[in-house]
């Protein structure tokens, strides 16, 4: 685990260590306004090409998300983790709950909680047509029971029920820096990219596995890279993460579940609690719960 904790370490102190807010994950009026921003390329960003091609015509029409604004929030993804010990109160205690894609919340909310104050969606990715129509189908029912929603993060696959009767504000994804990724060499003389969420996922991933059966490249799974994303966003006062399974098992409503073989779930786990263990109270407290 060396070289995944010299690539998270150096991540941490770009990031997190810094004064001043290094990371604009999401596009909203505060980072809209900076003078410069970078790209996982190290390319600066033409924030009006930004704005034209989400639609927007200015900053102002951005939602306006400063600093600890979210105040303290649960992450809540959908592992069967959450079944272990029901902390559905203690979710919904939260000033901010979000939510990871759309899973049933009625006849499990003892251990999902209910409150619900944004939903990060998910897009749907099933290669099939009957795969693909069958998610579509539960993560349409599961958004029935959703109330309350005030923000959509990221590109979800379609709109839901709960949009029509919510004013919902969306946050799209951006993924920029106010200085140029560096690169690192680990001390096995590997170089790695660090300074965004997208470099420290991948940095980790190709420093820390192999390809899956000899062939297959391993990536990140979504609830990771959001987690990451919040962590270094700055919004929240306080993170608790609940429902990511170190064990790849399968989701709290359907334990049958396998997660993809592409995915890295005990790399993931290691380094949450890794940044838990030794910055979980820098800038935002952080905790995993299992």
């Amino acid at each position: 685990m060396v070289f995944g904790e010299e690539i998270l370490n150096a991540t941490i102190t770009d990031l997190l260590l810094t004064e001043g807010h290094q990371l604009c994950p999401y596009l909203t009026q505060q980072c809209c306004r900076e003078k410069e921003l970078y790209d996982e390329h190290s390319v600066r960003v033409n924030i009006s090409s930004v704005l034209k091609a989400h639609g927007v015509r200015s900053c102002e029409a951005l939602a306006s998300m400063p600093r600890n604004s979210l105040g303290s929030c649960a992450f809540v993804g959908p592992g069967s983790s959450l079944l272990r010990v029901p902390r559905g109160s203690m979710i919904d205690e939260h000033d901010t709950v979000i939510r990871l894609g759309h899973e049933p919340l009625k006849g499990w909310k003892e251990y999902t909680g209910t409150k619900t104050t944004a939903v990060i969606g998910k897009q749907n990715l099933e290669k099939r047509a009957k795969a693909k129509r069958k998610l579509e189908a539960r993560q349409n029912k599961a958004s029935r029971d959703i109330e309350g929603i005030l923000y959509k993060f990221g590109q979800d696959s379609q709109r839901r029920r709960y949009e029509k009767v919510n004013k919902v504000v969306y946050i799209p994804d951006f993924g920029t820096t106010k200085e140029k990724p560096q690169q690192l060499t680990i001390s096995n003389g590997q170089k790695f990219w660090i300074g965004s969420v997208a470099h420290l996922h991948k940095s980790l991933y190709g420093a820390m596995t192999v390809p899956a059966k000899g062939k297959i490249k391993r990536a990140r799974t979504t609830g990771y890279e959001e987690i990451l994303k919040l962590l270094f966003s700055d919004l929240c006062s306080r993170i608790d993460v609940f429902g990511m399974t170190a064990n790849c098992g399968g989701y709290y409503h359907s334990r049958e579940h396998v997660m993809s073989i592409h995915h890295s779930c005990e790399l993931e786990s290691w380094s949450l609690h890794h940044i838990m263990r030794h910055y979980g109270g820098v800038r935002s407290r952080f905790c995993v719960w299992i």
